[in-house]
């Protein structure tokens, strides 16, 4: 890691420009370096305590030795409710949303008018004809396969030749046999 030249000449109340001329002097950064805001290597940090001594401790703020309570200064006319108020007003909230909802809810005494029960039809009396029985189911023979108008003796015809793509060629001239 590395820090910025501006942070280390703080830690050891240097001025920052006086660090950074050391620094170029001993090449621990490049010579063309300009600001102090440029970093340097951890590992030159034993080189510059060397030059400069232990680091200064940063100043730390005092710490309190008792925490006081602070002094709020209220304007007039400020009310500061305290926790045993707000639980009541908590309380009072809650019993007003119960009001409203029961008053929301139709009164409980009052009942849907009773209708007289209704009445259902007399019974249809039964027929006293008797049942027929259900007839039997009729199963039927399958049907045999139909015949071929094709008799076997003849041969089936072959479809007519294709037509080529390319014109008919020119009969061979014949030539004459070669003489002896």
């Amino acid at each position: 890691m590395s820090s910025r030249i501006h942070e280390i000449a703080k830690q050891y109340s240097v001025e920052p420009k006086e660090m950074l001329s050391w620094l170029k002097e001993q090449g621990y950064v490049a010579a063309d370096t300009k600001s102090v805001s440029s970093t340097v290597s951890k590992i030159y940090y034993d080189e510059i305590e060397k030059k400069y001594g232990k680091p200064a401790a940063p100043a730390a703020a005092p710490a309190p030795a008792a925490p006081e309570a602070p002094a709020l200064k209220l304007p007039a006319g400020v009310f500061v409710k305290s926790a045993a108020d707000i639980v009541r007003e908590k309380e009072e909230v809650a019993k007003a949303a119960a009001a409203a909802r029961a008053a929301a809810l139709p009164p409980a005494s009052v009942a849907a008018p009773k209708l007289p029960p209704l009445m259902k039809a007399p019974p249809r009396p039964l027929s006293t004809a008797p049942l027929s029985p259900r007839p039997a189911p009729v199963m039927l023979a399958p049907r045999p396969a139909p015949l071929s108008p094709v008799s076997p003796a003849k041969n089936p015809v072959a479809p007519p030749p294709m037509p080529s793509a390319r014109p008919p060629a020119p009969p061979a001239a014949k030539t004459p046999p070669p003489s002896p």
